[in-house]
């Protein structure tokens, strides 16, 4: 993974942004944070919290094609292609939550490895078929 600059990350990101109608040429509609150069971005989106929310699941659904999934590809300041890999953030109470609902679905099984133990770990449940 090759650190680029904020400039290619969105132009990376532009196939999903035209294929989702985020008008990327207004400059305050979407922006990247981050360092100079960095292997991870932020992408932020303009508007209100529900607007902002809305462009970017559009824009990480885009990802999703008939065939299989956009491979975004971005070019290194050594001029180097590199790939671009687009996901929604985790907070880390969500990234906590779903770490623990694993290890409790690991710890019924033992205790009880007749049952099967499900974890649902974006909802921070373990399921169980009696």
């Amino acid at each position: 993974q090759a650190a680029i600059s904020a400039e290619e990350a969105l132009r990376a990101l532009e196939p999903l942004f035209a294929q989702s109608n985020v008008d990327k040429a207004h400059a305050s509609a979407v922006a990247a944070r981050g360092d100079a150069l960095a292997t991870r971005w932020t992408i932020q989106f303009a508007g209100e919290q529900a607007t902002a929310a809305r462009r970017a699941a559009a824009v990480n659904g885009a990802q999703r094609l008939p065939q299989g999934w956009a491979e975004l590809q971005a070019r290194t300041p050594a001029g180097v292609q590199t790939k671009v890999h687009v996901g929604p953030d985790k907070n880390g109470a969500q990234i906590r939550r779903e770490i623990l609902t694993k290890r409790l679905a690991a710890a019924l099984r033992k205790v009880a490895p007749d049952r099967e133990w499900v974890p649902l770990r974006t909802e921070g449940a373990v399921s169980c078929q009696f």
